[in-house]
């Protein structure tokens, strides 16, 4: 029975050890980052430099792992595209010489849109028809918005001609230079439409058809309707409004940060949940020395900037990419990230997002679905989880500090995650070893 009893104590160290990682919930509600004073991005030949008014999207573009350089542009007031294939790692990104991205209906030529001074194309990555592969949202400076569906495949995409976008029967405008991101902002699992425009307002528009068939309403642009509101008031950043959604202060819900005419960087946290953000204030981004973060201006005026948020090098920290007037593209990396684990601002702080320095880190996707799926939904797992609620932050508190505790959780937590990603290898195995136990006391039994 001895080998029994320490089989069964293992299980419970197991259980008692591991469970309180699985509770792998928001990061700190203040988890804040200060940023460096940046460099600019080069490719093989030097700094980056595109047209006029660069616009940054990271993403890999043709599926080889690597994250790419998407930038929209202006040339000649018109709208183009380029692309910067990552030919070096995704840890530490090299970009070849640039092309731009075509468009084919049904020959090619470079993608194409109206510009204007101030704004050539706003191009963003989305999955338009809910097929899997990567389409291209573009803003113009007319204030259309166009898309241009990927009729190859994820690995080597074709984009077709382009149409506008339509709502209520028009063509979905703003004032001039559209900026327009897609996110599903209301959680009803469909993709939604924000746009920015000249007049800095930011405009919500709610897809009301399928998730592979959107539909958009609007009215004229001046209804404040669809005006995205901080404090119940329309937004106004001042001019040259350019929203991203993005997870900006690491608590599990979407933020905003939004570039503007002057060359700041504008963060709105959300206050209120995915499915119904709420804004309070709108503050400037700074960097770590307490400056404000902008973009420089150009010889000929305003900087313009245009933003895009990613983990540049895979150290799990979120960097930012700022262009702007002058073609260029500057890389703030994070100097200072300071957890507040005080619980002052309501936010709770859990041990796997600690250690893995980030709420979106794949694994604590894996876990955090584990959690919503088969622990809160029956009272026992959410009375466990609810305890782990009130004691976890100094816990994670302590264990932030620390990489080698930190990267001591990363790996006790791989066997959890491997258990629950692959339950028909890892099942049978922890059914196995008791039964092989105790067949092997059996064994010794007879023998004896």
């Amino acid at each position: 029975m001895s080998n029994i009893s320490s089989g069964l104590r293992l299980a419970a160290f197991l259980i008692f050890f591991y469970l309180p990682l699985i509770f792998s919930g928001n990061a700190c509600a203040d988890y804040l980052t200060k940023l460096d004073h940046g460099r600019y991005l080069q490719d093989a030949s030097g700094d980056i430099v595109t047209g006029l008014w660069s616009v940054p999207v990271v993403y890999d573009w043709n599926g080889d792992g690597n994250k790419d350089l998407l930038i929209g542009q202006s040339n000649s007031n018109n709208g183009y595209v380029s692309y910067y294939e990552n030919t070096g790692t995704d840890d530490e990104p090299f970009f070849s010489a640039p092309s731009y991205i075509q468009a084919c209906s049904p020959s090619c030529a470079p993608l194409n849109v109206p510009g204007l001074v101030g704004q050539g194309s706003y191009p963003s990555v989305v999955d338009w028809n809910n097929d899997g592969k990567q389409d291209l949202l573009v803003g113009d400076g007319d204030g259309y918005v166009h898309i241009f569906i990927n009729t190859g495949s994820s690995t080597s995409p074709v984009l077709d001609g382009g149409s506008l976008v339509m709502a209520s029967g028009l063509p979905l405008m703003v004032t001039a230079r559209a900026t327009p991101v897609m996110e599903d902002w209301n959680g009803d699992g469909l993709n939604d439409l924000l746009i920015g425009d000249m007049d800095g307002f930011i405009y919500v528009y709610l897809n009301v058809g399928t998730s592979s068939a959107p539909v958009f309403q609007s009215t004229y642009f001046t209804d404040s309707t669809y005006r995205l509101k901080v404090s119940g008031v329309d937004f106004d950043i001042g001019s040259r409004s350019a929203p991203r959604v993005f997870d900006w202060n690491n608590d599990g819900k979407k933020d905003l940060l939004a570039g503007e005419y002057e060359g700041y960087v504008y963060f709105l946290e959300n206050a209120g949940t995915n499915a119904a953000p709420v804004f309070n204030s709108a503050r400037k981004l700074s960097w770590a020395d307490g400056q404000t973060l902008r973009y420089p201006d150009s010889p000929s005026g305003a900087a313009h900037s245009r933003l895009y948020a990613a983990d540049w090098n895979n150290d799990r920290k979120q960097d930012l990419i700022v262009g702007g007037k002058d073609g260029r593209l500057i890389l703030f990396s994070p100097k200072v990230v300071h957890y507040n684990f005080s619980g002052e601002s309501g936010g709770k702080c859990f041990i796997a997002t600690a250690a893995y320095g980030s709420y979106m880190a794949d694994d604590v996707k894996i876990l955090r679905k584990f959690r919503d799926r088969y622990l809160i939904t029956n009272s026992i797992g959410r009375k466990m989880v609810n305890i782990y609620y009130k004691y976890s932050p100094p816990i994670a508190a302590y264990i932030s500090r620390h990489e080698a505790l930190r990267t001591a959780v990363r790996f006790s937590l791989k066997p959890v995650v491997f258990a629950i990603k692959y339950p028909q290898i890892f099942l049978p195995g922890i059914i196995g070893i008791p039964a092989i136990l105790l067949m092997n006391r059996r064994k010794q039994e007879k023998q004896g």
